[in-house]
C-alpha cells in the first residue's frame, strides 16, 4: 500500500501495517497528488520505514504528521561513535549476510573497542590515533567505515554531522595491486601439490590441498563440510556453510 491518493480529494495519503500491530495505519498529508508533493509523501514514508526498522515506530503517528512534523535529532554528544556503531551493524545485519558482516565489520568492530576516544569531536584524535598504532591501510579502511558509519546515522537521524568526512586520509598507493586477486598457474599447483604429497611432516595435508583446488572451495566451507553434505552416491557436494572462529553459520 504505502502512498495512496484518495479517489475523492485527490489527496495523498500513507496507508502501511506493521508487525505486532492489528490496525492498518492511516496518514493524511493533506497535499495534492502533484509530482513534487508526492517526493515529499514518500520522503515522509521512508522516515517511517527507518523508524520501524530501527525499533523506534511511533504508533501515535504524530511524530510524522505533515505540517507539524518534528523528527527530533538525538545530539552528537548523546550518542557515541560506538553507540552508533552498534546501530549500524544491527541495521546492516537485516539485509547482510554473516559472512559478509565478519569479514568486513569484524576488524573495524575491535577496533573501536580500542579507541583512545568514542567522542565525535575527537574525530582528528582518532585519526592521529590510529595512525600511530596500525598500518595506513587499516586506519584508511578505518576511518572510511567510520564515515559510512555517520551518514548512515546522518540518514537516520540518529546525528547532524560526519565529523569523520573531511579528515579521510588519501588512499594507499598500492591498495590497487594489494586487492588484486592472481590465480596459480597449473604449474604452479602441481609444484604444491607434489611439495604437500612428498613432505615429511605436513604430507597428511595433501588431501586437503586437491580438494582446494580442484574444487574452488574456500577454507572456511570445507572446514565445514560433513557427511551429510555429501550425496548417497558421493558424487556431489553441497557447500551450504561457513566456518569461522565463532563456529558455522549458513551462507546460503
Amino acid at each position: 500500500m504505502a502512498v495512496t491518493v484518495d479517489p475523492k480529494t485527490q489527496k495523498l495519503n500513507i496507508r502501511f501495517r506493521v508487525n505486532g500491530y492489528k490496525k492498518q495505519f492511516y496518514l493524511a498529508s493533506g497535499l495534492n497528488n502533484l509530482v513534487k508533493n508526492r517526493i515529499i509523501v514518500e520522503s515522509r514514508w521512508e522516515e517511517i520505514q527507518r523508524d520501524i526498522a530501527l525499533g523506534r515506530f511511533d504508533s501515535t503517528l504524530k511524530s510524522y504528521k505533515f505540517g507539524n512534523y518534528q523528527n527530533a535529532v538525538v545530539q552528537t554528544e548523546k550518542l557515541s561513535l560506538d553507540n552508533l556503531w552498534d546501530k549500524f551493524l544491527t541495521f546492516q545485519a537485516q539485509h547482510l549476510e554473516r559472512s559478509t558482516l565478519e569479514s568486513d565489520y569484524k576488524q573495524i568492530t575491535k577496533i573501536i573497542v580500542e579507541l583512545s576516544s568514542q567522542l565525535f569531536e575527537d574525530a582528528p584524535t582518532i585519526r592521529d590515533w590510529l595512525l600511530a598504532k596500525y598500518s595506513y591501510h587499516t586506519t584508511h579502511k578505518a576511518l572510511a567505515a567510520f564515515s559510512r558509519c555517520c551518514k548512515w546515522g546522518i540518514d537516520s537521524r540518529l546525528i547532524d554531522f560526519n565529523p569523520f568526512e573531511k579528515i579521510q586520509i588519501p588512499s594507499p598507493k598500492n591498495s590497487s595491486i594489494e586487492n588484486e586477486v592472481k590465480a596459480y598457474t597449473l604449474e604452479q599447483r602441481d609444484l604444491i601439490i607434489t611439495a604437500f604429497e612428498s613432505h615429511a611432516k605436513f604430507s597428511y595435508y595433501s588431501s586437503l590441498i586437491k580438494f582446494l583446488f580442484w574444487t574452488g572451495c574456500r577454507l572456511g566451507e570445507a572446514f565445514a563440510l560433513t557427511w551429510g553434505d555429501i550425496s548417497r552416491q558421493c558424487t556431489r557436494i553441497s557447500i551450504t556453510k561457513a566456518y569461522s572462529t565463532s563456529g558455522c553459520y549458513e551462507v546460503q
